[in-house]
């Protein structure tokens, strides 16, 4: 983890390796009166002892984490929640249009991997190269296909998340998805965008039976953030 506020612990998890290069995600950990998480980065073996590692270098442990904020519910924001919802008693915090979709987290990340399959083969049928190749992706990207995660709040627009001297407004942003939240932290103009911003744009992939992206929800959700963008000191990306 890297300490890049003196309340503020950035930590880069990876995540997928393809063509020799490894894609990361950056999950948060603000550290005030309460411990709280933004997003946990992806589920994999040995998961749960490598984020106790990355704490206990910084004198904490899972336990001391009271909360855990998704900003979507893809597997590599949300996927490390199989984990921890096991190991610890934090409660987990996600949009509440997102609930009951996704506390049945294998069975939602089985759904959207079968989605994005289907998607591809359908638009890349002439092409089974590249359709192979995108399939590849798609089975490493999501998962696992079980356990659940148990939400223990639903998040909506507007509400603030207090964890001591920092309090964080919940800001409803879909487009990448179809639940997605930014936080934003007044006093120190700090901006965590999820996936809504990325170093060369966010991913879109539109249908998924109302489960994608929404190109028209994005761009209303950018004129959203413009507000905040002006005003942000730091821009806390989840990719980049």
């Amino acid at each position: 983890g890297e300490k890049i506020l003196p309340f503020l612990v950035l930590i880069r998890i990876p995540y997928l390796f393809l063509g020799g290069r490894t894609a990361f995600v950056n999950i948060f950990l603000i550290v005030d009166k309460e411990l709280i998480l933004i997003d946990t980065g992806p589920w994999g073996e040995g998961y749960a002892d490598g984020i106790s590692l990355c704490l206990a270098e910084l004198g904490y442990s899972m336990r001391d984490v009271s909360k855990i904020i998704y900003t979507h519910p893809h597997p590599d924001h949300m996927g490390g929640g199989i984990e921890l919802g096991r190991e610890t008693k934090s409660l987990h915090l996600i949009h509440k249009e997102a609930r009951r979709h996704v506390e049945s987290y294998g069975a939602y990340v089985q759904f959207m991997k079968s989605q994005c399959k289907e998607t591809f083969l359908r638009h890349l049928l002439h092409d089974p190269e590249k359709s192979r190749s995108y399939s590849h992706v798609v089975e490493k990207f999501w998962h696992p296909t079980f356990g659940e995660v148990k939400i223990g709040h639903e998040l909506q627009e507007g509400e603030m998340i207090c964890a001591g001297k920092l309090r964080l407004e919940v800001i409803f942003n879909p487009g990448h998805s179809p639940w997605d939240i930014s936080l934003w932290e007044e006093k120190n103009g700090l901006f965590f965008t999820g996936d809504a911003f990325m170093q060369k744009m966010t991913t879109l992939i539109s249908g998924l039976k109302g489960f994608g992206s929404d190109l028209n929800s994005y761009g209303l959700s950018l004129k959203k953030a413009e507000r905040y963008l002006k005003r942000a000191k730091w821009v806390l990306p989840s990719h980049g």
